[in-house]
């Protein structure tokens, strides 16, 4: 008895070791710490260049906002991937309550699919701890549900793939505002991707005209001022449209 209660305190310390970066992780994080580096040095090299200081702020916006835009990015794919890997832990656990698996041998098999949000809690499950403090360390909403699914099955004796149908139903809701969401934003995205693109074509357009638009931008005070201007209102529309996918449901894939 002595040795599972060091062994479920040390699993404690586990639920908050969670949450330190690995090798991988700490590489990532060193690089989003580089990376507002990245607009003074692309400044920096316009104005070496001989552009000017109009293009050299224009350049560091657009690279602060490639920046911002690409980090966000990839923290909302790393997002979605742990509530679909829980959404489908879900599943996992519903089906082998109903085969007749204990819930302490469900949650085993569960933690399977998603070892990042529910690994802990099935070794705590297994010594005989509760897991739900384990699973409200998680970021996913999903496990926080489940964490009152099992609190309310073991308070109030009644099984838990009964309690979990709330769960399921919650998950699919969830999938299915997603998918409607994802929808009303897409010609949003292709309108701010057309716009975009518009300074780009002008360049191109004046470029095939026989006018030199890189000479009027660099060497003339308006433009100068234009690009700037122009950068600023082109990464506002996009930050815009990063910030409106931030704000939608991103509840995980049905399973």
């Amino acid at each position: 008895m002595g040795e599972a209660q060091a062994r479920l305190r040390a699993l404690r310390v586990d639920v908050s070791a969670a949450a330190v970066p690995d090798g991988s992780t700490r590489l990532a994080v060193r690089l989003g710490v580089a990376g507002p580096l990245l607009p003074p040095i692309l400044m920096a090299g316009a104005l070496g260049s001989g552009l000017g200081p109009g293009v050299a702020v224009a350049v560091g916006l657009v690279g602060a906002t490639a920046w911002w835009a690409t980090r966000d990015a990839r923290r909302r794919r790393r997002q979605r991937e742990r509530e679909a890997a829980v959404a489908e832990a879900v599943g996992v656990l519903v089906a082998e309550l109903r085969a007749g698996s204990t819930a302490v041998q469900a949650l085993q098999v569960a933690a399977s699919a998603a070892p990042s949000d529910l690994a802990v809690a099935a070794r705590v499950a297994q010594l005989g701890g509760d897991p739900a403090p384990a699973l409200r360390a998680s970021p996913v909403a999903t496990t926080h549900s489940l964490a009152v699914a099992w609190q309310v099955s073991t308070a109030s004796g009644a099984p838990l793939s009964r309690a979990l149908t709330g769960v399921q139903a919650e998950v699919r809701a969830a999938a299915a505002t997603r998918r409607e969401v994802e929808e009303q934003l897409g010609p949003v995205r292709s309108t701010a991707r057309v716009l975009a693109a518009l300074p780009v074509a002008g360049l191109a357009l004046g470029a095939s005209l026989g006018v030199d638009p890189a000479d009027a931008y660099v060497h003339s005070v308006v433009g100068q001022v234009a690009m700037p201007v122009g950068a600023l209102l082109a990464c506002a529309g996009h930050v815009w449209v990063v910030l409106l996918q931030r704000g939608s449901p991103s509840g995980p894939a049905s399973p």
